[in-house]
């Protein structure tokens, strides 16, 4: 059996053997001539075109113009003396790569590094170097466009780092402003700001219409750090050592400015200070120099926020109605937790915490305030001092006495709805009632 197993085997070795197509070689002679590039070219792939005076040739205006659509790039710094501003572009779908050089003056008396007048929905793309040293703004817009900027530092010019005047809209990415006597970027329209930095300016962000503001960081700014409105929304950005960290300014609009994870740290004014509608969720304000949370305005919100180690006070509402404030915690702050004055009303104050601030943890001067199931210890004076009316006062918690030695820190006058105060250690009994307020004298 074996003998004949192999017998078939080679049989049907050499059957296929037979049967098998002929393998064909390639032509091993090559064609004659030089052998020659077999990918595109990168001009081919994207054509571009360097600046210069034979392609885009200045005038009295600008040093170089681009009046043409299509890619361009820098070969070597643009250098203005005059009276000009550096680049001037006049239309749309133009892309600048500035090819890691610069674009800069050599006087105060020039005009802007980079002027726009391009107009419509093509976008105006700049990237990848430097605009400083100009006359007026590094970058300025004038007519309504589409900017994208990318990778740029843009400095020490003597108006704004980057200004448009129109409704334009656009995206700024990893761009940094900084030393420009105004603001850094100071934008009309709808933008979006990822990854970028103002340093050292008077206004580090001035923002005018629905942006968004996503891992900015201002700092070292004269006035403030960023200032927003519209329905504006900054998530995960940080002010620091500003005049003011964020400002909403006034403006009698009903559109609501959105804090997420924002930081406001050592500024020499306050952290916020909200003038107009606004919500501010898990932020961060400390060590300022005023308040953490500053509020003159009605609707504000302030939900899972931090205030500690400012000068003044935690939280401060001033003439604000229907305020919310919610699961915050107002610690070592040097004068009041929560402070709510003027003719404030109608505010919801509940789930915070007051430890260890200068001054009561909570003061209420407004009238018809909801205050539920927030917790106060350690303070200065009473953990809670309830000075207006009409408020309903419930299930909050005092761990320690007041200084005045006047009984647990509960301080109100008659015409509100407290729950009853409940002090006795031990059980708590089944009749003690579940709006009850306890303290507890450490």
């Amino acid at each position: 059996m074996p003998n004949l197993r192999h017998q078939i085997t080679v049989a049907s070795s050499v059957f296929f053997a037979s049967v098998a197509p002929p393998t064909l070689a390639g032509d091993l002679t090559p064609p004659p001539g030089p052998v020659g590039a077999t990918m595109k070219s990168l001009d081919q792939v994207e054509p571009r075109i360097p600046i210069g005076p034979e392609t885009t040739p200045g005038n009295s205006t600008a040093v170089f113009m681009i009046t043409q659509p299509g890619s361009y790039y820098l070969t070597q710094d643009i250098l203005a003396s005059q009276n000009r501003n550096g680049l001037r572009i006049g239309l749309g779908d133009v892309t600048v790569d500035l090819n890691g050089f610069s674009i800069r003056s050599e006087s105060d008396l020039t005009q802007n590094g980079v002027l726009i007048s391009a107009s419509g929905p093509r976008a105006v793309r700049i990237r990848n170097g430097q605009i400083r040293d100009w006359g007026e703004s590094g970058i300025q817009a004038n007519i309504e466009t589409t900017l994208l900027l990318e990778d740029l530092s843009i400095s020490s010019n003597n108006a704004h780092g980057v200004l448009t005047q129109a409704l334009t809209s656009g995206h700024f990415e990893r761009c940094r402003a900084s030393d420009n006597a105004l603001a850094g970027f100071s934008v009309e329209g709808e933008f979006v700001f990822d990854s970028c930095l103002a340093e050292s300016n008077t206004t580090g962000f001035a923002i005018n219409g629905p942006s968004t503001l996503t891992d900015c960081i201002a700092t070292n700014n004269l006035i403030s750090g960023i200032e927003c409105q519209g329905t504006s929304v900054l998530r995960a950005c940080v002010a620091t050592e500003n005049g003011t960290g964020f400002v909403v300014p006034a403006t009698g609009s009903t559109d609501t400015v959105r804090f997420v994870d924002c930081l406001a740290r050592r500024n020499s004014n306050s952290g916020f200070v909200v003038q107009s509608a606004a919500h501010l969720t898990g932020c961060v304000s400390s060590g300022n120099s005023l308040s953490g949370f500053d509020a003159t305005t009605s609707e504000v919100v302030v939900v899972n926020c931090t205030a500690r180690g400012n000068a003044q006070s935690g939280c401060r509402i001033f003439n604000g109605t229907r305020a919310h404030i919610s699961g915050n915690h107002f610690d070592q702050n040097g004068s009041f937790g929560l402070f709510v004055t003027g003719s404030s009303s109608a505010a919801r104050i509940t789930k915070n915490s007051f430890v260890g601030n200068g001054n009561n943890g909570l003061r209420v001067d407004g009238d018809r305030a909801l205050i539920d199931g927030n917790s106060a210890e350690g303070n200065t004076g009473a953990e809670f001092a309830i000075r207006g009316f009409n408020s309903v006062v419930v299930r909050n918690t005092a761990f320690e006495q007041d200084t005045s030695g006047t009984g647990y820190s509960f301080l109100f006058p008659a015409e509100n709805q407290i729950g009853p105060i409940h002090s006795s250690l031990g059980t708590i009994p089944a009749s003690v009632s579940p709006w009850a307020n306890f303290g507890q004298d450490l």
